[in-house]
């Protein structure tokens, strides 16, 4: 079954716990300092979708050079893969889903939400994640009992809202066998019947559509209206060590979120610079909701389903999770 199977998620839970205890060793203040020209080092870890575009805006148009902040972005497979690096400090801050900052939390890390980097518009046929098949017997989220399903991580946004999905929809998501494939790979293991369907967010979505994949449920939308899909977070050694430089980075990301949300062109000139995508297929995309709201219900929606699923021992204390500068 798939619930006992140990995932990816959890060993790199495991790894963080070792790491940090040597960290705390041997630590040191090298990533507090200011550089040369007077700006304090920052490292962000991102997976390179659509809904990062207001970071690499940021970084791009000096917003958070003008908050005294030297920002380098790297990449990762998904926003769990960050994990590790930010709690033991070698990256500052990364964008994920709520489910990888509960179940750290659960597993006894310390985490902490700074805020909501991009929310589903909560309407079906223009959220920015769904699952796909190309399998015409796969029609509906109870369809999916029985089949195999790649996500990008277990136990992360795509599997508890597909298992939310599938459950209300009449099926059983015990019965689904997840596999753990990147985003770019997963429209190819479609076609080549590896597996039966796929999460995916944008820019494979459209592209998956456009190769004749067919949606078969918005998962993001079955969960609740405007939920939370990215995060952005950072680790409460870091609030206690920078927390001036934690206050600086929020409030460049809002800015940067704002300038997103009001001007869609620059939003497309910023995805050509980090993805293949060309303008034409930047046009046929959905893209997330970028604000400065804060779904606190949604947070809380999702809590309650990973206690639901059993993939935290005990109800997550939301509120002492969230960390909202001054």
């Amino acid at each position: 079954m798939r619930a006992n199977r140990p995932t990816s998620l959890s060993l790199l839970l495991a790894g963080t716990l070792a790491a940090a205890g040597a960290l705390a060793a041997c630590s040191d203040d090298s990533g507090t300092e200011s550089d040369a020209g007077g700006l304090d080092p920052v490292v962000i870890s991102l997976t390179p979708i659509t809904d990062m575009a207001p970071y690499y805006l940021g970084v791009d148009l000096g917003f958070y050079e003008e908050e005294g902040l030297d920002v380098e972005i790297v990449t990762n497979q998904g926003g769990a893969a960050a994990l590790p690096q930010i709690m033991t400090g070698d990256v500052d801050f990364g964008s994920a889903n709520p489910n990888t900052i509960y179940v750290a939390a659960d597993q006894g890390l310390e985490p902490r939400i700074l805020l909501t980097t991009s929310a589903s518009t909560g309407e079906e046929g223009t959220d920015a994640g769904a699952v796909l098949s190309f399998d015409q017997s796969i029609e509906s989220a109870a369809d999916l009992a029985g089949a195999t399903v790649s996500v990008p991580t277990f136990n992360s946004i795509g599997d508890v809202t597909i298992n939310h999905a599938v459950d209300e929809d009449g099926g059983d998501h015990t019965a689904i066998n997840y596999v753990e494939l990147p985003f770019p790979d997963m429209t190819s293991a479609m076609e080549s019947d590896q597996v039966d369907a796929a999460f995916l967010v944008e820019p494979f979505l459209t592209n998956a559509l456009t190769n004749g994949a067919h949606v078969v449920t918005w998962n993001y939308v079955a969960m609740t209206d405007d939920m939370p899909i990215t995060s952005l977070y950072t680790s409460q050694d870091t609030i206690d060590e920078r927390g001036d430089v934690v206050d600086r980075f929020v409030e460049a990301t809002y800015r940067s979120l704002d300038y997103a949300t009001e001007n869609p062109d620059e939003v497309t000139r910023i995805l050509q610079t980090y993805t293949e995508l060309s303008e034409e297929q930047i046009a046929q995309m959905n893209l997330a909701v970028w604000s400065r709201d804060f779904n606190h219900d949604g947070y809380v929606a999702i809590a309650e389903q990973l206690v639901e699923l059993g993939t935290v021992t005990e109800m997550p204390d939301v509120d002492s999770l969230i960390h909202r500068p001054a």
